[in-house]
């Protein structure tokens, strides 16, 4: 069972490459943090970061008695995505996207 990212890219990324550049959030940098507390509910523990000169992600979670906190990130610093960088940037929002887990396979 997975849950979902704070930001849904996967719209702007669903193509394996582009011919033209990718233009995110009117051309600003952005930032975006969400945290979750669930009681009742485990999710891995688990962390992890990337970057690149194109954006940085991360993810941690940890596990209480009772319950489970995550803690994810993304900030996008060009938010104008050449074509050639383009699979650069997907690979890493898809790498971020599939750690989004509600429990250990």
């Amino acid at each position: 069972s997975n849950i979902l990212p704070p930001y849904d890219f996967w719209r702007s990324v669903s193509a394996p490459s582009r011919d033209r550049p990718l233009q995110l959030n009117d051309n600003q940098p952005f930032t975006v943090v969400q945290r979750i507390k669930i009681n009742g509910t485990f999710f891995p523990q688990v962390t992890y970061e990337d970057k690149n000169e194109l954006c940085e992600v991360s993810l941690k979670s940890k596990r209480g008695e009772n319950s489970s906190e995550m803690e994810t990130k993304i900030s996008v610093k060009n938010t104008l995505i050449k074509p050639e960088d383009y699979v650069k940037f997907r690979d890493m929002i898809v790498k971020w996207y599939s750690k989004f887990k509600l429990k250990e396979d």
